[in-house]
């Protein structure tokens, strides 16, 4: 199986702004700061439920239509094309809202049919979809299979850069069979291949770049307008094929300081904060005029992302020995205020090929004395942990890992980069490690091509073959045998032989999921938080106030 490497292909969790479109200069701070600064006094509050409260007595018992949502978030959004956006915050909140895809994940994790009522297989390589009638673009034209065909089309264009073009290297043609009804064929039996559809919204045909600053999907909310640093305002798509949704309208505020975002939700300004820092969930908790929503196991997986092919990071002890050197207890207490799990497993528990896999216990020592043992050069500048800027619980990461290497006699200086100059670095050669953040699906197939495969031959070759390491060479040919199982049983096999793979060569780190936290205000109800980390809000509802 030729399986081509997309160099733009990273679906950049935690960004700030579309790495397509410029941005201001930008200013670089490099650091050291000790972990025991930021430590703070465990606050034990109650686990709540994942989707905004149930009424409470007093409070409407049966949804309200009508009314605006206002959602704070921190992050500008600069490109609202699906197929070219690279942003988790456009994901999060704005992709499900505007597009669908053919068939997608829900808000429990389970792949659903979407736009294609169901799909049949006359063979292994052949998947015939046939589409609903029943839907129209926001501007009133139908949806037909030609759409899917040119989404395809812009996917698989090199020059496109989407960051879905690796789960679609092996199709071998698109045909719109008649309206209703698309056949794709691939080049050989691939095993993920419906965790791709998941993956990918559908634009119309001939959208081309408008969709960058006036998209037109086909979900529950149509888009309106977009003042950059300001807010962005949806309304409600009255002919959605789901079901109108019940409010008129969703609104964005951009609010990139969750303080600012506090008092104006205190205020009545802002309905909802999403996503809201760890280390000010003891306020919102204590607030009798929050309520306080958490998602505390999503898939959202913080992690250390690396090149494999550095001084620091080109063996796998030296890579073991990073991992020891990352305190997660600190990073429970500090980041997430007790919140959270740790993990050395790339995938959810959720997920069917997840098996439990010994955790890399923070242990500086054993980390000094693996340094050691691999023998580092004496005279090597400190490692530069890349951070992009924005995210304080990325930051914060960086320094408690930094005080674990000082500890085992590495130095380290931690660099924030506002998200453009961090993108380049960090998509080019000669960056060593980053913090990051992902969200990957239950299908293993998603992480390792956005992730390991780009970091173990992405950056020596566009072609397989010119592997840093042979362990990457053994992971590439594990990976392609699970794609072209015949059964799931041995489709599940192989990926397990894969996950133990990652565990002991660790092309990337694995340190925390993430947990998700989102203060309300009462009277908001309805708005579901997905273990992939989006926020769906078609059934979101707000009691209307006198």
């Amino acid at each position: 199986m030729k399986r081509l490497f997309a160099t733009l292909a990273v679906i950049l969790i935690l960004g700030t702004v579309a790495a397509q479109c410029s941005v201001p200069a930008t200013v670089v701070v490099t650091k050291e700061v000790e972990v025991e600064k930021i430590v703070k006094e465990t606050v034990e509050v109650e686990k709540v439920v994942t989707a905004t409260p149930e009424p409470k007595p007093g409070e409407a018992t049966e949804p309200v239509k009508g009314g605006t949502l206002t959602v704070s978030i921190g992050n500008d959004i600069q490109n609202f094309d699906p197929v070219t956006s690279l942003i988790q915050a456009y994901r999060s909140h704005v992709q499900k809202a505007v597009f669908n895809m053919l068939y997608q994940y829900d808000e429990n994790g389970v792949i659903v049919p979407m736009l294609a009522e169901s799909v049949e297989q006359p063979d292994p390589q052949t998947y015939v979809f046939h589409l609903r009638e029943d839907v129209t673009w926001h501007d009133g034209k139908p949806f037909t299979a030609q759409d899917v065909v040119y989404t395809f089309g812009r996917i698989q264009d090199p020059e496109e850069g989407s960051p879905y073009l690796p789960y679609y290297e092996g199709v071998t043609s698109v045909e719109a069979t008649d309206d209703h009804t698309v056949t794709v064929t691939l080049d050989e039996i691939n095993g993920s291949f419906m965790d791709s559809i998941a993956a990918a919204p559908i634009v119309q045909d001939g959208s081309g770049e408008s969709n960058v600053l006036n998209p037109v999907g086909t979900g529950p909310f149509k888009f309106v307008s977009w003042t950059s640093n300001d807010e962005g305002v949806f309304e409600a798509n009255p002919d959605y094929f789901m079901g109108a949704p019940l409010l008129d309208k969703l609104v964005f505020k951009i609010q990139p300081e969750a303080q600012i975002a506090l008092t104006n939700l205190r205020a009545g300004e802002v309905d909802a904060i999403a996503p809201f820092p760890g280390n000010l969930v003891p306020v919102a908790e204590t607030d009798p005029s929050i309520e306080l929503v958490v998602q505390e196991t999503p898939t959202l997986l913080m992690f250390i992302e690396l090149r494999a092919d550095k001084e620091y990071t080109k063996t796998p002890k030296l890579r073991q020995a990073l991992a020891h050197a990352i305190d997660h207890e600190a990073i429970k207490k500090v980041i997430f205020n007790g919140y959270g799990t740790p993990t050395s497993h790339f995938l959810h528990p959720s997920s069917p090929y997840w098996e439990e896999l010994p955790l890399y216990e923070y242990d500086p020592e054993l980390a000094k004395q693996m340094f050691e043992e691999e023998s580092l050069p004496g005279d090597l500048p400190p490692l530069v942990i890349e951070v992009p800027a924005g995210w304080p619980e990325l930051e914060q990461l960086a320094v408690i890992w930094q005080s674990g290497l000082t500890q085992a006699g590495i130095t380290a200086d931690v660099r924030v980069a506002e998200i453009q100059v961090w993108l380049d670095r960090t998509l080019g050669p000669d960056f060593t490690v980053t913090t990051n953040a992902y969200g990957p699906p239950p299908d293993p197939n998603t992480w390792y091509q956005i992730i390991p495969r780009r970091h173990w031959y992405g950056y020596v070759s566009d072609e397989p073959g010119d592997y840093t390491t042979p362990a990457a060479k053994e992971m590439e040919k594990l990976v392609n045998e699970a794609l072209s199982a015949p059964d799931e049983e041995t489709r599940k096999a192989k990926w397990l032989e894969v996950n133990r793979l990652h565990h002991e060569e660790l092309p990337a780190i694995p340190v925390f999921y993430w947990p998700i936290f989102m203060p309300v205000r009462p009277g908001v109800h309805g708005i579901a938080i997905s273990p992939t980390s989006d926020y769906h809000y078609q059934n979101a509802w707000v009691e209307k106030t006198e």
